[in-house]
């Protein structure tokens, strides 16, 4: 066991932190995370280490640890992601209190000292402080709030999760972070919160917890405090791209709608919601230019009747794909539905089966194939759905590289 550097305190009474780390090959950065949570000011602890199926020697380096720290207990359990993993942890958490460190992360020596102290003088279902993000070159950056506050009020918790949370940017100098590592919560509170995170959520789980937790609480404290170092890495589920980003997006934003219509607060976030989504979207696009893994083959016509006007697209091949990528970048398209024959994928809400455009209001149907053979055969399927031959348009699409030569 390390040695603690650090004086023990203690609150008088028996308050053990259960802390749980998911563990998924993190070999290299685990013994730095382990020993900064032995070396806590505040010893009583329960330390779970949940090994998800690592295989890269992350388990054995768990259970070296547990050999020589009575603290901490392992799980090793088969790989089922972030989700599956702090359930498993939760299953077994036997303290007062529930705090989550990443297998990648750690934490500075008086962390669970002043969260816990924070808590043991309120009545708060929990307490949540800053990061200290760490990029792999060495530079940080400090996520934190201005100044402490205590929430309690219904308003204050909406507006604290449309201003500080939806909205994609800094706020009055507000950082407020979703992940649930730098938190202490009530165990009961935590473990309702949580098991309400679907199994399979890959994507923005803590957020979901997080935005659940602010909903259900009666109150809870932020502090403009920071000795949470998250650890950025490049090759990481949060931070690796790729074009399931867009599906994984539009899932989030629909699981938020869920939350919302559950605390009847849907109407008061629609807005924010939708301004979200689409922040979001945009930067999906702008990593698959960066990255040049989604390049844009086909160019949208440049007509001024698609502008403006409540706009179908039929096609979800290469041409349809490239189609709306442009749109979503461009306020003048008012796009209200994506559709095709054989479309399977979900996009957000725009995505209908064809026999569904009778049940909507909209302007254009754009066919978005390359061929006029094809179009022609989706125009007579079409106006067997009563669409008006006015109101359906195909252009042959202008490959980008001839619109280099013209």
């Amino acid at each position: 066991m390390v040695k603690n550097k650090y004086k023990k305190f203690n609150l008088n009474v028996n308050n053990v932190v259960s802390v749980i780390v998911p563990v998924y090959n993190v070999l290299e950065f685990l013994p730095k995370c382990i020993e900064s949570i032995q070396m806590q000011s505040y010893s009583d602890l329960q330390i779970i280490l949940v090994d998800d199926g690592s295989t890269d020697g992350s388990g054995k380096i768990c259970d070296k640890y547990a050999e020589n720290d009575k603290r901490i207990q392992v799980i090793h359990k088969e790989n089922g992601g972030l989700v599956s993993a702090r359930k498993a942890g939760l299953l077994i958490a036997s303290g007062e209190y529930v705090g989550f460190v990443d297998g990648d992360d750690y934490i500075e020596g008086t962390f669970y000292q002043n969260l816990l102290y924070c808590l043991k003088n309120s009545d708060a279902d929990f307490v949540h402080s800053g990061i200290i993000a760490e990029e792999g070159n060495g530079n940080t950056r400090m996520f934190i709030t201005t100044c402490d506050r205590t929430i309690t009020n219904e308003d204050n918790k909406i507006e604290l999760i449309q201003r500080h949370i939806l909205c994609q940017h800094e706020c009055d100098g507000e950082h407020l972070v979703s992940i649930l590592c730098s938190k202490l919560f009530h165990t009961d509170f935590i473990k309702e919160c949580y098991s309400c995170v679907p199994d399979n959520q890959s994507f923005g789980e803590d957020m979901l917890a997080f935005c659940r937790g602010i909903l259900k609480s009666h109150k809870f404290i932020v502090l403009a405090k920071a000795e949470y170092h998250y650890m950025i890495r490049e090759n990481s589920l949060s931070h690796v791209w790729n074009i399931n980003n867009f599906w994984r997006e539009s899932n989030l934003h629909n699981e938020l709608c869920l939350i919302w219509k559950e605390y009847g607060y849907l109407e008061k976030m629609k807005n924010f919601m939708d301004n979200y989504l689409l922040i979001r979207m945009i930067g999906c696009m702008n990593r698959v230019y960066e990255k040049g893994l989604g390049t844009v083959r086909y160019l949208l016509p440049d007509n001024n009747r698609l502008k403006k006007h409540r706009l179908v697209l039929y096609g979800a091949g290469k041409v349809g794909k490239d189609y709306i990528s442009q749109m979503i970048l461009e306020p003048e398209y008012n796009i209200v539905a994506w559709t095709d024959k054989k479309f399977q994928m979900k996009f957000n809400n725009l995505c209908i089966p064809v026999n569904c455009l009778k049940e909507i209001d909209f302007d254009i149907v754009l066919i978005a194939v390359r061929n006029e053979i094809i179009a022609s055969e989706i125009k007579k399927q079409l106006l067997a759905l009563n669409i008006t031959d006015e109101k359906i348009i195909w252009f042959e699409p202008l490959e980008k590289e001839q619109a280099f030569i013209m």
